[in-house]
């Protein structure tokens, strides 16, 4: 079945509509995060790793609405936080806590969870404090060695919404860039929540730093 592509206009138009009949805020959250998880799902036969690059808005709680998800299928997960977890929206905290403290089910789990199974996340503040420093991005690079090992990665890029605007600014910026590394030296398959990081929902304007989705 074909979808619509909407303008960030009409996006934004669609979640007031929702709004006005009564369609609570986090409800509309937890439901396109699911449409997330489902659409990586939908790729991927086994489970693998996803990075999550969250800012501090709904869209940042929508991957990590998408990453409990993942986690429950089996997926191992790590967020990266753009932003200190004070400045970030209390929806957003939210679904941060949830995923960091909720025990999780893995569906289809036939091992015992009190064993050696790995079912945490990993949370990572590394742009908390980071200026635009491009050595800084390659040395986080030269230490993701490990991440060659986890097939597929996925990216889940939850730094900005529909409401952003070109240009970008730090320290989306140096998230932007660390995701495309990843892409270009791990083969990392990158889904935009809302749409890539850096560009114009309603224009059509790209910032040429911005994340390039899959």
């Amino acid at each position: 079945m074909d979808l619509p592509i909407l303008t960030s206009a009409q996006m934004r138009a669609a979640e007031e509509a929702a709004f006005a009949r009564g369609v609570q805020v986090e409800a509309l959250m937890d439901q396109a995060g699911a449409g997330v998880a489902q659409t990586v799902a939908k790729f991927f036969a086994k489970p693998g790793k996803c990075i999550v690059f969250a800012g501090k808005g709904h869209n940042a709680g929508d991957a990590l609405v998408a990453a409990d998800c993942l986690r429950r299928l089996g997926w191992k997960i790590e967020v990266r936080l753009a932003f200190k977890e004070n400045d970030c929206s209390e929806l957003m905290r939210k679904k941060l806590e949830n995923l960091r403290r909720r025990p999780p089910q893995i569906l289809g789990a036939t091992t015992s969870l009190s064993g050696t199974t790995d079912i945490g996340i990993t949370l990572v503040e590394l742009w908390a404090d980071v200026a635009d420093d491009l050595s800084a991005a390659q040395q986080i690079i030269a230490a993701e060695a490990y991440l060659g090992t986890a097939a597929p990665l996925v990216i889940l890029d939850g730094l900005l919404g529909v409401g952003a605007r070109p240009p970008l600014r730090e320290p989306v910026r140096a998230a932007c860039r660390s995701i495309n590394q990843l892409r270009r030296n791990k083969d990392a398959y990158v889904f935009a929540v809302d749409l890539p990081t850096g560009l114009d929902g309603d224009s059509g304007k790209v910032d040429r730093r911005s994340c390039a989705a899959t």
